[in-house]
């Protein structure tokens, strides 16, 4: 039964091991749910402020995520995003974040502990 459902290939079977993939990702919806605090690690998204609200959105890069904005709380790191926004007219600029998120009357909070500007050198959409 096996040898009949594996397909003949001219590669050996240890170079077809090495084709398989070690990590498999998953393109169904993220859901965030946090009771307490939870740290997140190495997330892509925009940093945005409108009206005085200054906002993180996860950025998917084509996968299908959830559309989750994270209030920035007051901190250095924030500081230098403010200065990177300020210094820069897109009005939108793509960070990698690491921080520690809280939730609070439905509000997702993110006190960041690092932040850096990341560049798509035009190969991802806008």
């Amino acid at each position: 039964d096996n040898d009949e459902k594996k397909e003949d290939s001219i590669l050996p079977a240890e170079v077809l091991k090495k084709f398989k993939p070690k990590r498999v990702v998953s393109l169904t919806k993220e859901a965030i749910d946090v009771e307490g605090n939870a740290v997140i690690v190495d997330r892509t998204g925009f940093a945005t402020f409108d009206k005085g609200r200054k906002q993180f959105s996860i950025d998917g890069l084509g996968q299908n995520v959830d559309d989750i904005k994270f209030h920035l709380l007051p901190c250095n790191r924030l500081v230098q995003i403010e200065k990177s926004l300020a210094s820069n007219a897109e009005g939108r600029q793509r960070f990698k974040i690491a921080g520690t998120v809280t939730r609070y009357k439905d509000q997702y909070y993110v006190l960041l502990q690092r932040a850096a500007r990341t560049y798509n050198h035009g190969n991802f959409a806008r």
